[in-house]
């Protein structure tokens, strides 16, 4: 009995160191298991960051288009403003020349 109580005794301390050493293996993988999920943490908020930024692109772009839009019929109003100008000028160079000649006249008939 003896031996059996011994034995019993021997096989509880392995037991005891086994599951000890299988709780600091358990422990060091826990605090990687931690640092893990810590670097992957970090990254998920890169990546939520980087989303972040990559929508904000989208709106710049989008106000660009806009604004790329807007000067363009600006520039088309203007180059329409330019043409009824260069219309008016021409219509009032011809109303000129017809009052030069009218004063020229008019002073051909007073010289005589």
């Amino acid at each position: 009995m003896h031996k059996s109580i011994s034995s019993i005794s021997n096989g509880s301390e392995q037991l005891s160191l086994t599951t000890q050493m299988l709780s600091e293996g358990s422990s060091d993988q826990s605090g990687a298991v931690e640092e893990l999920l810590a670097s992957f943490t970090e990254i998920l908020e890169q990546v939520k960051k980087n989303t972040e930024s990559a929508d904000e692109v989208r709106n710049l772009a989008q106000q660009s288009g806009e604004a790329v839009k807007n000067i363009s019929i600006i520039i088309g109003n203007s180059l329409s403003a330019v043409a009824n100008g260069e219309n008016l000028t021409k219509e009032t160079a011809a109303s000129l020349n017809i009052i030069v000649k009218n004063v020229d006249g008019t002073r051909n008939i007073y010289s005589l």
